[in-house]
């Protein structure tokens, strides 16, 4: 049997047992994840769609070039990537001096 599709049965049996979900978008094309990103704004989580726990995960992304390096990472897992917004706000205190502390 393929792995994409035991991949597939395994995120499937997660929604039955109602682990929840990943919001987002799915994409293949790094096009629509730059798209995504300038849409949206910094910091996104990248992911494969078809993961368990998975270090192919991404979070904290707040540049393009670190998006790209992520989709690809993730796509190494599995041809679908999602993207979606880090509500969490990880990555951006690294990124504004005052937070850091570096001035």
């Amino acid at each position: 049997m393929p792995v994409h599709i035991l991949l597939w049965l395994q995120s499937f049996v997660g929604r039955i047992l109602g682990r929840p979900r990943a919001g987002g978008q799915r994409m293949m094309l790094v096009k629509k994840a730059l798209e995504f990103y300038d849409s949206y704004g910094p910091p996104v989580i990248v992911e494969p769609l078809y993961r368990g726990v998975s270090r192919h995960a991404t979070s904290g992304v707040v540049t393009r070039s670190d998006l790209v390096k992520a989709f690809y990472q993730a796509q190494d897992v599995s041809p679908w990537v999602v993207l979606r917004k880090d509500s969490s706000g990880a990555g951006n205190s690294s990124t504004i001096p005052a937070n850091s502390g570096v001035r």
